[in-house]
């Protein structure tokens, strides 16, 4: 019997710990990004193309111009917007 109670406590306080532990654990973040690159038919990077980024139902818009290389970036945005 009395194994059975130390399996109970180890039980009940491995239990406890891992509830502690879930308040901690990260959990999904709220923003993400988003990069591309934009090319034309040849496979060229365009430079100076105007990049527009839209919520769902266009509640919100920004823009954005790519580089050099064709390249941009919307950083903090909103998760599944």
């Amino acid at each position: 019997m009395d194994n059975v109670a130390v399996m109970m406590r180890s039980f009940v306080w491995g239990l406890v710990l891992t509830a502690l532990v879930a308040g901690w654990a990260p959990a999904q973040t709220a923003a993400a990004v988003v990069d591309g690159t934009v090319k034309d038919g040849a496979g060229l990077a365009l430079a100076g193309a105007i990049v527009t980024l839209e919520t769902v139902g266009g509640a919100e818009q920004r823009t954005t111009t790519t580089d050099q290389a064709g390249a941009f970036h919307f950083g903090d945005v909103a998760a599944g917007s």
